[in-house]
């Protein structure tokens, strides 16, 4: 009878061997991300014309590429237990006056974004002295080096263009979150 009990112990814990193993690596990559950031965020959106070219009598062009106006903050990431598939908790507090939130979660070694549930908007230069605001939402994925992380961010959206509406097709965006000490 003992023996059959210990027997049964046994198996149960080499079953359960490999989901504590799982479960022990999860917890390592969130701590990995864990702390507080100063980030900064640049880079270029290309943009196609949401309106027919036929309908458009200012002949502007059908794509165009439009560099973003640096953005830089404080960033935290927390770890969060309220919800199975996001671990962490991405908050942003921009110089600029905006605060954001993300959830994310470790995963592979790297972070990843959920894309935000609401729309934000962003300033974009279209020349040097001509300036367009987008309406965005945000997502994308990140890898750690060091004390550094390094997210490739995906914006969704679109913006007005002298009154004609473009949407964002391919995005590169960067943002450098450095570890404070």
């Amino acid at each position: 009878m003992f023996y059959e009990k210990t027997k049964r112990a046994t198996a149960w814990a080499l079953a359960l061997l490999p989901l504590l193993t799982v479960c022990t690596s999860c917890d390592k990559d969130t701590r990995q991300f864990k702390g507080a950031y100063s980030s900064k965020t640049s880079g270029s959106l290309v943009l196609q014309k949401a309106i027919p070219s036929a309908l458009d009598t200012l002949n502007l062009p059908d794509t165009m590429t439009v560099s973003l106006t640096p953005e830089s903050g404080q960033m935290r990431i927390a770890e969060i237990k309220d919800n199975a598939d996001y671990n962490l908790l991405v908050s942003l507090n921009l110089l600029a006056g905006d605060a954001l939130s993300f959830r994310a979660k470790a995963e592979d070694g790297g972070i990843i974004l959920e894309t935000t549930p609401y729309e934000r908007y962003i300033q974009a230069n279209v020349s040097t002295d001509v300036k367009m605001t987008l309406g965005i939402m945000t997502g994308g994925r990140g890898r750690i080096y060091d004390d550094v992380i390094v997210f490739d961010l995906d914006y969704q959206g679109l913006g007005l263009y002298n009154g004609v509406p473009y949407t964002v097709i391919d995005s590169r965006v960067s943002c450098i979150a450095t570890l404070n000490e």
